[in-house]
């Protein structure tokens, strides 16, 4: 991983700098990260992109007084890995409500559903009609509760429930005639 990170830098003096301190403080950064995360993997990759925002901001970093540098280092670390918990979390709610759609339908298809491509979900919901799809978006992105919609959009919470209700309606029977259940 040093390599690619290593790879990002440009100036000689701070690759030293940067190499340096992946040496002295990756095993630190990727506890903290795991703790985290709590993946190998993700984990991984926060560090490595830790170390992207620590090269950006290479600057910063005060090479004479350890204590601070390793501050700075374990708090981008657990700021980035915080950062990714959020984002897996609002792709899991992303993926929860997809399903949630499925709720109408016989069972048989739910287990469909979950295989179809959410991206191909999305431009038929995007057919259906801009605030159904707006609506989606905002809930099924970003985890927006139906109250936050109506802030969002200046809808009343009875009219989002009712556009879910109808595009719902029309998206089954989208899925219907191309075969999808």
């Amino acid at each position: 991983m040093i390599s690619l990170i290593m790879a990002l830098v440009e100036a000689p003096q701070n690759k030293l700098l940067i190499e340096k301190l992946y040496k002295q403080y990756e095993q630190d950064m990727y506890r903290i990260t795991y703790a985290i995360l709590k993946s190998k993997t993700e984990a991984e990759d926060a560090v490595a992109e830790a170390f992207i925002r620590i090269i950006r901001n290479s600057s910063k970093i005060d090479v004479e007084n350890t204590s601070k540098t390793k501050a700075f280092m374990l708090i981008v670390a657990k700021n980035t890995a915080l950062s990714r918990y959020c984002e897996l979390k609002r792709e899991m709610r992303f993926t929860e409500s997809l399903e949630g759609l499925s709720e109408n339908l016989p069972d048989i298809h739910k287990d469909m559903l979950s295989r179809v491509n959410t991206e191909h979900i999305f431009e038929m919901i995007k057919e259906i009609g801009s605030y159904f799809y707006d609506i989606m978006f905002l809930q099924c992105k970003y985890g927006y509760s139906d109250t936050e919609i109506s802030d969002i959009t200046g809808l009343t919470e009875v009219n989002i429930r009712q556009i879910k209700s109808r595009g719902k309606r029309k998206l089954v029977e989208k899925m219907k005639k191309e075969g999808m259940i």
